[in-house]
């Protein structure tokens, strides 16, 4: 099986604010209880630009954080990272299978580690039957999706704090 196509769960949350310091080149954020660790990976967008500041979180408080920048970024609206993260345990997002063939869905952990994801499939996106359980420690786990489902979504489960779960899938 070649891969055409991988996709990564990534989740959009509001800046409340931020600031930037040309002498630190460094941006803070004000995020209302972001649940970011230091070190994860993140990007600053904006809904009217197309493109994306990405550095890894500095958190300072549990409402703020900074990202090195070398530029000052305009009109930013939310931070965005790869999969979930503490706080998002038991979120579930659901992506559609494009295409007629084998899937794979592979999981790995950022952080402290630890994470049980469900894998959920359905027809019809109302109808939800549960594929598997990946547990996931210190490596990466995968679970395969056969053709013929149209839909799949990953329910977080567990999560270790300061963790972040990554999801992707191939096609």
């Amino acid at each position: 099986m070649s891969v055409s196509r991988v996709k990564t769960i990534k989740q959009y949350f509001p800046i409340t604010s931020y600031s930037y310091s040309s002498s630190n080149t460094t941006v803070s954020i004000t995020a209302n209880n972001h649940g970011l660790f230091t070190g994860i990976p993140v990007a600053l967008t904006s809904d009217k630009h197309y493109s994306a500041y990405n550095g890894s979180a500095n958190v300072t408080s549990s409402n703020t954080f900074t990202v090195q920048s070398y530029v000052n970024p305009q009109d930013l609206t939310h931070f965005s990272i790869d999969g979930y993260i503490a706080t998002g345990a038991g979120e579930a997002q659901t992506l559609p299978r494009g295409r007629g063939v084998d899937s794979v869905i592979q999981t790995y952990t950022n952080g402290a580690g630890g994470a049980t994801v469900s894998i959920d499939v359905s027809l019809d996106i109302q109808h939800w039957i549960n594929l598997g359980t990946m547990t996931v420690t210190t490596n990466s786990a995968f679970i395969s999706v056969s053709p013929s489902w149209a839909y799949y979504r990953a329910n977080v489960t567990s999560l270790t704090a300061n963790s972040n779960l990554v999801l992707m899938s191939s096609e």
